[in-house]
Order: C-alpha cells, then sequence, then structure tokens
C-alpha cells in the first residue's frame, strides 16, 4: 500500500495540493479554484491507496475536512495545525501557495504537526457555533449599551444604573436632549438595541432546546458558581472531554498555562501565564471563580482558596489555583461520568 503525505494549502479563491511519498519526493502539484467538486477532482489526480492531508486551521478548514473526509475515499485523514506553530511557512521570505503546500506536506511526512482539534460530531459542532452566536450578540449589545450611555454623557445627561435602558424611562432620558437631531440617532441606537436583545432571547431559547441533547451541561450547574450559560460554553469549547490526556493539557488550552522559558540551563525571564489558550476558557474559569466565592454557602472552591491561603500563599496564586480547579472539576465529571460531590473538595 503506497502512503502520500499532501498540503494543502487553501484560500477563499485558489487551493493548491502538493504530495509527497514517503522519501520525500513530490509525485503531485495541482492548483485549482476553491470549491467542493474542484476539490474531489484534485485528489482524483493524486495516485496512493492512502493519503494523509496537511492544512493550516483556518475558517474553511471544518468544511474542508468534511468534505475530504467523506467525498474522497483515499483520503484516511486531515490534521489541521495552528497557524502559530507554522513558522516555516509564515517566516519564509519565501513564500508562495506551491511552496507552502509542498511545506505542509513535508511537515506531515516528518510528524512535525501541532494538531488542532476539530470534531466530528455535527451536532456538537453546530451547538459551539450556536454558543459562539449568543457570545456575539451578547457582546454586541453591551457594546451598544455603552453607546448610548456615552452619547447621554457627552450632551451633559449623566446616567447611573440600568434605567437608562429600560423602555419605560426611555422618553425622559430623551426629553434631556436639546437637539432633535442627536435625539434621533439615540433612538436609532435604542432600536439596535432592543433587535440585539430580542436576538439575543432567541438565541438563549435555541441554546435551551439543544442543550438537552447534552447530559454533561446538567451535571455542569451542580457545581458552585456554574449556571446555564457557563456550562453550554464549556461543553461547547471542550466537545469531547478524552482529547486531553491529562489536567495539565486542559489548564494550557484554557489560557491557565505557565510559560518556562531557558537557555543554557537559565530561565529567560520569570513564568507567568501563558498568553495563548482559548480566551473563552479562561473567561469562563474566571467568571466561576467569582460565582463560587460569591455563593452564601461554603463550597470546596472556598475552602481550598482557604487552606491556600494559610499556607502563606497569596491573592494572585489562589486565584489561578481555583480557576484551574474550577476548569478540572467539570472536566473530571465529564470525563468519568459523575455527579458533583463538594465534600471531595
Amino acid at each position: 500500500m503506497s502512503t502520500l503525505y499532501c498540503g494543502l494549502d487553501a484560500g477563499s479563491t485558489l487551493c493548491h495540493l502538493a504530495a509527497v511519498n514517503r522519501e520525500g519526493q513530490k509525485v503531485a502539484n495541482i492548483g485549482f479554484p476553491t470549491g467542493e467538486y474542484s476539490l474531489r477532482q484534485a485528489f482524483t489526480e493524486v495516485e496512493g491507496d492512502e493519503l494523509k492531508v496537511h492544512v493550516e486551521a483556518s475558517d474553511l478548514t471544518g468544511w474542508l475536512r468534511r468534505v475530504m473526509l467523506e467525498e474522497v475515499p483515499a483520503v484516511d485523514d486531515v490534521i489541521a495545525s495552528h497557524p502559530k506553530s507554522l513558522s516555516w511557512i509564515g517566516n519564509d521570505p519565501l513564500k508562495g501557495d506551491p511552496l507552502d503546500a509542498w511545506k505542509l506536506a513535508e511537515l506531515l511526512r516528518m510528524g512535525r504537526t501541532h494538531e488542532v482539534y476539530y470534531s466530528d460530531d455535527q451536532n456538537r459542532v453546530a451547538f459551539r457555533k450556536l454558543v459562539r452566536h449568543y457570545e456575539k450578540i451578547n457582546e454586541q449589545q453591551a457594546r451598544l449599551k455603552q453607546k448610548i450611555g456615552a452619547r447621554f454623557r457627552k450632551e451633559g445627561v449623566l446616567t447611573s444604573g440600568s434605567t437608562l435602558y429600560t423602555p419605560r424611562n426611555r422618553p425622559d432620558y430623551l426629553g434631556r436632549l436639546d437637539s432633535p437631531v442627536v435625539r434621533r440617532t439615540v433612538e436609532h441606537l435604542y432600536r439596535c438595541l432592543d433587535a440585539a436583545l430580542e436576538t439575543r432571547e432567541e438565541t438563549l431559547e435555541m441554546m435551551q432546546r439543544e442543550a438537552r441533547r447534552y447530559d454533561e451541561i446538567g451535571r455542569f450547574q451542580e457545581v458552585p458558581g456554574i449556571g446555564f450559560i457557563l456550562a453550554c460554553r464549556f461543553c461547547a469549547y471542550i466537545q469531547n472531554p478524552h482529547r486531553f490526556s491529562n489536567k495539565r493539557k486542559l489548564w494550557r488550552y484554557c489560557g491557565l498555562g505557565l510559560t518556562d522559558r531557558s537557555s543554557d540551563g537559565k530561565p529567560l525571564g520569570r513564568k507567568r501565564i501563558d498568553p495563548n489558550g482559548h480566551s473563552g476558557l479562561k473567561d469562563l474559569s474566571n467568571k466561576g471563580y467569582m460565582g463560587a466565592m460569591r455563593c452564601k454557602s461554603d463550597n470546596a472552591f472556598k475552602r481550598a482558596k482557604r487552606r491556600y491561603l494559610q499556607k502563606g500563599g497569596h491573592e494572585t496564586g489562589a486565584r489561578l489555583k481555583i480557576q484551574r480547579k474550577v476548569v478540572t472539576t467539570l472536566w473530571t465529571l465529564w470525563k468519568k461520568g459523575v455527579r458533583y460531590d463538594d465534600s471531595k473538595g
């Protein structure tokens, strides 16, 4: 059986496919327009019994993987690498689609890939997109509120609290604006805000319906500080708990790992939080920490923080420790299929 290693450099309009054999010899070099039919046709020109494909993670990757794995029988595996790990491609002064595709194939042949996880469960993929859509709508309505508040401040109308945004109080605030033009622009912003809030409620209802597919979301909500939205976010972004072999890899993916850089046996700077990782999961861990600390009743996270501080730890270290404990707890419940037991914390 002949195995070929393929590199696919994908763009929104053009793609380039390169293939090498086990010895590193080029056996295919094909350019074609981006499209499902063209993609299938390009692979028919590659003569190999088993094809392994390497692509750079991008907005197109999920669609490309699905097409190749479902529509091209010879494709055995599709690996997507994180762009930051492809410095040989990104930082090389000699750069072009054919060359980039060949480098992707060579990195795969040598086993030098940094794989980004893509789920093959299309229901979970769709749920992830739904949760992300909810977050974007939530961010949009927050920005609109900020714009409305700023517009009033510029006109000398100082406000506090949320009364500025409620429909019953809007006429009173609008009446304080002297300029009819400014008043009209604020009314436009109010209409945008109402539309964003309505869309958010519709999206939340969709999330509640889709969440019934996943039993782990109910178990997550038994954890102190974790409500429905945080439970959905963890389920959507992790997708499969078995993708992490240990909790340290989970921490790094959640943006809670520490940098540890050295050269010639000497440390390069002090240890600090690694800026890489999933920002949404890092935010989730922080919100989970804050929620657990605000709980009226005692819980495992509060007890763990007290123990850490009593041993001489500082507040920053305690926060990191508990944030890690939050995501580890959720991951363990999901991986082992058990319910939360606060007495074990």
